[in-house]
């Protein structure tokens, strides 16, 4: 989400260009839409796809009420995740993915990475 304010920013040289709220709408409803989805917003009928940050992180500090949108949007990443829910079922629960055995892809795909190496 930060890259697009800072790259109309560098274009226009004008900070104002693409705010923190444009740049959130760009990431989820407009985003859905340049691909042709009729997703990107809580509404009802739609499949529900939540995020939930941890607002007290310290890459957010310090955090002013006024300010939410654009720490998020700034200073925001994966660092902040803590639960993330796909259509209403939550794959990710207290940072921790529920829907893949993690260990085992990890273990494959080390597999996998020795397999290439050796062919190479």
């Amino acid at each position: 989400m930060a890259l697009a304010p800072l790259l109309a920013r560098g274009i226009s040289a004008d900070s104002a260009t693409v705010d923190a709220a444009t740049a959130l709408q760009l990431a989820t409803s407009s985003g859905a839409a340049a691909i042709g989805l009729d997703v990107g917003s809580l509404t009802a009928g739609k499949p529900a796809d939540i995020v939930r940050l941890d607002l007290d992180h310290p890459a957010l500090a310090p955090l002013l009420d006024d300010e939410l949108l654009t720490a998020v949007v700034f200073a925001g990443g994966p660092h902040l995740v803590t639960d993330v829910w796909v259509d209403g079922v939550q794959v990710v629960s207290h940072r921790t993915i529920t829907t893949v055995d993690t260990d085992a892809v990890v273990a494959d795909a080390t597999i996998r990475a020795r397999r290439i190496a050796n062919d190479a």
